[in-house]
């Protein structure tokens, strides 16, 4: 339904600490709200050029976990156990390759897998930084998720620029325009987030591609018409058997 920048949507009344955690917020459903989402995914960008290629650690992670947890819990004492477990997500993004211990503990502790060596060791600083126990940092290790992304921000703006034109049979020219749109749109969506209107609607996205719906958007939907009754010709038999033949031509 719509995507917060700089914290969540006017209708969720969250801390302090969720606004500054949250770089955007993905509502997915009918209203960008956790009420009425029917998914809401809380999502942390992690950007260091200098340690591009250093991998991400659990140590790494301390303040923004402590920060998810603390959403978490948040969420479970005003909309109960059973819609936050069934809803809500965290995602931590970065330019950084992720430890793959760090991987092997999340899912360790999601799965109560019993952990050794770094892994264990990576466990552990999650937990210390969830402040979470039991059955509560299972759930939460369940929901929880790392990406590390390859390559320098160049090459990202390189790759969306080609999915945006992969969306529309326009020119690259057309497609650099609207990818300008796109990030004046996440700009200015940010900078009213004090105001409470810093969700990007289906209908704002539409309008900076300049596109009237989204069924213009590529791939197109499939069309197979109905054709109705089919008439039994004495050459249908012959023409089916000699279908296979052509394909070797």
């Amino acid at each position: 339904m719509g995507v917060a920048i700089e914290g969540f949507s006017a209708d969720d009344e969250v801390s302090k600490d969720a606004t500054e955690i949250a770089d955007a917020v993905l509502y997915y459903g009918r209203h960008a709200s956790f009420v009425r989402a029917t998914r809401v995914v809380v999502v942390q960008v992690k950007y260091s050029k200098a340690a591009e290629l250093k991998p991400f650690r659990a140590a790494d992670a301390k303040k923004t976990i402590e920060k998810f947890a603390k959403i978490y819990r948040a969420h479970v004492y005003k909309h109960s156990v059973a819609k936050t477990r069934a809803k809500l997500r965290f995602e931590l993004v970065t330019n950084r390759p992720i430890l793959a211990e760090l991987e092997h503990a999340v899912q360790g502790l999601a799965t109560g897998t019993v952990l050794r060596g770094a892994a264990a060791a990576q466990a552990k600083q999650v937990q210390a930084a969830a402040r979470l126990h039991g059955k509560d940092l299972v759930e939460f290790a369940r929901r929880l998720q790392f990406a590390g992304l390859t390559g320098d921000l160049q090459a990202s703006k390189r790759d969306l620029a080609t999915a945006l034109s992969d969306w529309t049979a326009a020119r690259d020219s057309l497609a650099r325009l609207r990818l300008n749109e796109i990030r004046k749109l996440a700009r200015d969506k940010a900078s009213l987030a004090s105001e409470q209107r810093n969700v990007i609607s289906r209908t704002d996205l539409l309008a900076a591609l300049e596109i009237g719906h989204e069924d213009d958007l590529l791939p197109c939907p499939e069309s197979f018409p109905d054709v109705g009754a089919v008439v039994a010709r004495d050459q249908l038999e012959d023409t089916a058997t000699s279908i296979p033949a052509l394909a070797g031509c």
